[in-house]
């Protein structure tokens, strides 16, 4: 569930060109309606297969919401509806608020139940894939909790406040008992992430008062509940704190927004190590707005990426990258498809190094999506009106292995759930061969695919030995997994080359290599390139080979996993 966020303004100094046409389609959409009753969305999951699940409640009196069921959907990747299960505990009000994956291909889901002589109370259940409620257990009474995340090692933490002490989070373990609660965490606690080892972090915070300005923290929490460290962040007029990501290795980065005065408000980031160790710390210089980053997110290179709202004129989507150390990698802002406007941005990472930026959009709150790619610069965007002129509330995305984008929202009166294909769009898949020095290549790609354009769709390898000799293989006759030199040949026959390369780098994995498949589809590079490549519509896979002598002969080679793309006009 989303945290509420202060969300503000900035101006940048560059802004992105006009995106290329939307790379998405419509799967398939599924509305549950009931005359009167109002549904609300939830939230969503996507597992490993491609089914969907979507939570929410439906309100049984449209003006009255003290009646009301949870509901939970199970769909497969078609959007055939496989089960459907309503909550209605006390005959009061059950609601459904989270939802994540727990050990075991379990889901969990964290809802409230009332009733008569039974108060409001937070509760979590779990239920295998095929519908049925294997444990729930009652938190705390007086809990208030609105997010919940399940680590690798199986214990699940919801996080929220507890009214009057402050932020709180509780722990269950994997069979749904209740091992710990930990708190204050200052006056609310929430965005609950943790590393490779099962310790937490969370973001806490402190409402201004007529005295003293806002002020927020981070903290790290171990999987047996206590505190390992904390570390405030105020400054003169105050700061506030949205969202954290989180390594496996334990670094985080954090985003929110630095109170430079009571009107000048900058996006900030935080970042720190295991330790608790400050790495790094930014404000992106905005012009005496109220700025906000909303949400972050780390990819595999350790590059953060933060997306916020700049609100002058016209409410504008920033994206700020930063690379492992802090320095400031790009910006970019986009004012949405017009006339709509962007409110409350996320992002989630795509497979082939781009983001996927979501937002809903003023004033006719219908569904805002960029892709943005490796570079920073966005690629296309697509405003989704599902119902011209009805109101369509966001409350959650999941984007699953094989490339598609699942949205769960509340549309006018309707608990809706969406799937979109975004498989036009570049993504990835196949199994890299880790090479010599222990890295996997992997690909990333640039700009946007066109049959007319002289230039401008890069893939690169990175990750791979440097100064060493390299290609790309492509083919546009399908995936394949076939063995091949120590690895997996991920292109279907007949194979063809691009041009020779070298991968540069000085030591390590620091090699890398690229090919402008526009400008090489033209002919422009030289070679012999395929004719499909400049056919619109054209399925393109490709792959990086370069050579590995850490290797014997014959598997003296190191081989990336693949991307695949479609051909744009």
């Amino acid at each position: 569930m989303q945290v509420p966020n202060c969300l503000k303004a900035i101006v940048l100094a560059s802004a992105w060109t006009l995106p290329a046409a939307a790379q998405s389609s419509l799967d398939w959409i599924d509305r549950h309606t009931g005359g009167l009753q109002r549904r609300f969305a939830a939230d969503c999951l996507v597992d490993s297969a491609g089914n969907v699940y979507s939570s929410g409640v439906v309100s049984m009196d449209f003006f009255n919401y003290t009646r009301g069921d949870a509901r939970l959907v199970k769909y497969d990747p078609s959007g055939a509806m496989l089960w459907s299960k309503t909550r209605d505990q006390f005959g009061g009000y059950d609601d459904s608020v989270a939802l994540c994956f727990g050990p075991g291909g379990l889901i969990h889901e964290l809802g409230y139940c009332d009733g008569a002589g039974f108060p409001f109370r937070p509760e979590v259940f779990a239920w295998d894939p095929a519908g049925n409620l294997v444990w729930s257990t009652f938190l705390p009474v007086g809990l208030a909790t609105f997010e919940m995340a399940t680590s690798p090692q199986g214990q699940t933490v919801c996080s929220g406040w507890r009214p009057p002490a402050g932020g709180a989070m509780v722990a269950l373990n994997s069979a749904g008992q209740i091992q710990w609660e930990v708190g204050p965490l200052g006056d609310g606690f929430g965005s609950p992430c943790c590393d490779a080892q099962g310790d937490w972090y969370g973001i806490y915070s402190y409402a201004s008062t007529p005295f003293t300005p806002p002020r927020a923290g981070v903290t790290k929490i171990s999987a047996s509940g206590q505190v390992l460290w904390s570390h405030d962040y105020s400054g003169v007029n105050g700061a506030e704190l949205n969202r954290i990501a989180v390594t496996p290795n334990g670094d985080s980065v954090a985003v929110g927004t630095k109170h430079l005065s009571a009107s000048n408000f900058e996006m900030f980031a935080v970042a720190h190590d295991s330790a608790g160790t400050l790495m790094w710390s930014q404000t992106l210089p905005g012009n005496n707005g109220q700025d906000s980053a909303s949400d972050v997110a780390i990819d595999d290179h350790g590059v953060a990426w933060s997306v916020g709202i700049q609100k002058l004129a016209t409410p504008t989507i920033v994206v700020a990258r930063y690379s492992p150390s802090g320095a400031l990698l790009s910006t970019g802002a986009h004012s949405g498809v017009a006339p709509w406007q962007p409110w409350e941005p996320r992002l989630t990472l795509g497979s082939a190094g781009q983001a996927y930026v979501h937002s809903y959009v003023e004033s006719f709150k219908d569904f805002l999506l960029l892709e943005v790619d490796s570079s920073g610069a966005v690629t296309w965007s697509e405003a989704l009106p599902a119902v011209p002129h009805a109101s369509f509330l966001v409350a959650a995305v999941a984007l699953s292995q094989q490339g598609k984008l699942v949205v769960a929202a509340t549309e006018d009166r309707a608990m809706t759930t969406l799937q979109l294909d975004l498989n036009r769009a570049p993504q990835s898949y196949c199994t890299a061969k880790v090479n010599s020095l222990g890295c996997s290549p992997k690909l990333a790609f640039t700009g946007h695919s066109s049959a007319a354009a002289a230039s401008g769709f890069t893939v690169t390898v990175q990750a791979i030995l440097p100064n060493r000799p390299g290609l790309f293989l492509y083919g546009v006759n399908g995936k394949a997994a076939v063995p091949f030199q120590g690895g997996t040949l991920c292109v279907q026959a007949p194979i063809r080359r691009g041009l020779p390369a070298n991968s540069g780098g000085s030591s390590g994995c620091s090699g890398s290599f690229g090919l402008d498949f526009n400008a090489f589809a033209q002919g422009s590079l030289g070679g012999t390139p395929a004719p499909a490549l400049s056919t619109p519509g054209t399925a393109v896979c490709c792959q990086a080979w370069s050579r590995d002598s850490g290797f014997p002969a014959p598997n003296n080679s190191s081989l990336s996993n693949a991307l695949r793309y479609v051909v744009q006009p």
